[in-house]
């Protein structure tokens, strides 16, 4: 890894749950490495889509999957403050 930066977490723009984070610029050269004795793992929090109105706290930070099942015309969209 190459062109990232330790820094401390800024709460208000990560939801990562350590005090520092690493920020990679454009620049960055990032090589994956295996290492068969050292097991990967990553953790989630999945919740439903109408979950994300009811239990997530206003200007939180989360990641988004969806699924498109159908292409219409486009629109605009408003998002309430």
């Amino acid at each position: 890894m190459q062109g990232g930066k330790v820094q401390f977490s800024d709460k208000k723009y990560t939801t990562i749950k350590h005090e520092f984070c690493i920020n990679f610029s454009n620049q960055a050269y990032i090589v994956t490495l295996e290492d068969p004795d050292m097991p990967m793992i990553i953790t989630y929090e999945y919740a439903s889509i109408k979950e994300i109105d009811q239990n997530i706290p206003p200007h939180s930070c989360i990641d988004f999957i969806g699924i498109v099942h159908t292409v219409g015309p486009c629109t605009e969209v408003h998002p309430k403050h």
